[in-house]
């Protein structure tokens, strides 16, 4: 994401009870009319212009549709919002609701107030208020994931230079809420500082996350090989096949080097804000995932490999080298006799991965050879 006021990507599933639903006026009920069947099976519904997800009315059985998707194996759900894919609706009437929705929640009016709708996110819904508890500028998240609000929750707890102040979340309908101090300076890819301050925001929060219990999901060879069969199938440059058939032993020697470390999973400039331009880097919009130490590094590398290699950061070696050498500031201590090695592995990985995530790339021909050369079986 661009930043917190530009905010994107991810939302838990919406669930909810019927009870204190609001009036929907004819205005907005003809623009969230059911309009065919989603091919998804989760429900009819209007198509988002930015997303997938499906928006529904379901305070009558008007034209008989409920009936039609209950008979269809839809999942029927009583609030305002479907998920596809993770998704909220951010048609204007649907975030104008939604806003609505958490200004007259009990509990949200406990951490922020006087809600003003901010540009939704790709999936996610936000709006700018101030923290109830000291008037500090912050904004409310609609469309966070458990894993989120309980890692930003416990990170900010741990460590306050690792990411915004959290005020509270919570569950509104279904849909999760995580309130954040509001940060002025969003950061550049392109700026090779900014880049290195998120690295350093990386090994920050992999030293919090290390006290933390919180539980969170997992990378194993299973995921890898999901993961590289996509890429593969997406013409995938280098030799993608070679790095499918190491996954087994190469996962067992990275693991065996460098242990199981929480990342925040989803590194990059757009995650991290600043409270000032030239302020340390906090991290946002974590997608939690147990791993390697490396995979931050690997990923951020990725990221920004169309602008930026790790010689313009102003890093001797690779981003992994960088991360170990921050995660040693803060005293956390790795093995790295084998670090060129595990680099290359782990790298092989994130470059494939975001292949597969990123086909706007394919043609972006530095991007491309960028790629080819990363994925390679170690030598």
């Amino acid at each position: 994401m661009a930043g917190l006021d530009a905010a994107c990507c991810d939302s838990d599933r919406p669930a909810g009870d019927t009870e204190g639903r609001p009036a929907l006026d004819a205005a907005t009920r003809r623009r969230i009319r059911p309009s065919g069947w989603h091919p998804g099976g989760l429900g009819w519904g209007c198509r988002g212009a930015l997303t997938d997800a499906v928006v529904v009315a379901v305070d009558d059985n008007e034209d008989g549709w409920r009936d039609d998707l209950e008979s269809r194996g839809g999942e029927l759900n009583d609030s305002l919002v479907w998920r596809t894919e993770d998704r909220l609706h951010t048609d204007e009437a649907t975030v104008a609701m939604l806003v609505e929705l958490a200004a007259a929640d009990d509990a949200v009016g406990r951490v922020i107030t006087d809600l003003e709708v901010n540009s939704p996110g790709n999936g996610s819904v936000w709006a700018s208020g101030r923290a109830c508890v000291d008037g500090t500028p912050a904004l409310l998240k609609l469309g966070a994931r458990p894993s989120e609000r309980d890692w930003m929750s416990a990170v900010a707890a741990a460590n306050a230079d690792v990411v915004p102040r959290v005020f509270g979340s919570g569950e509104l309908r279904g849909v999760g809420w995580l309130v954040l101090e509001r940060c002025a300076a969003t950061l550049d890819r392109r700026s090779p500082a900014h880049v290195a301050s998120v690295l350093t925001a990386a090994a920050r929060w992999q030293c919090a996350g290390a006290a933390i219990e919180v539980a969170t999901d997992a990378m194993g060879p299973d995921w890898l090989y999901e993961m590289l069969g996509a890429a593969a199938s997406q013409s995938c440059p280098g030799d993608i096949a070679g790095v499918i058939g190491g996954v087994e032993r190469n996962w067992e020697f990275v693991v065996s080097e460098c242990g199981l470390t929480p990342n925040h999973g989803d590194v990059h400039t757009a995650n991290a804000v600043a409270r000032d331009p030239t302020g340390p880097a906090l991290l946002i919009d974590p997608m939690p995932i147990a791993t390697v130490w490396p995979w931050d590094a690997a990923y951020l590398e990725a990221v920004v490999a169309p602008y930026l290699g790790p010689a313009e950061v102003g890093y001797g070696a690779g981003f992994v080298h960088a991360l170990a050498r921050e995660r040693r500031v803060l005293g956390l201590t790795d093995h790295e006799d084998q670090l060129d090695r595990v680099e290359s592995v782990v790298l092989a990985w994130a470059a494939a991965a975001w292949w597969r995530m990123a086909p706007w790339r394919h043609a972006n021909a530095q991007w491309r050879a960028w790629v080819e050369r990363c994925v390679a079986p170690p030598t």
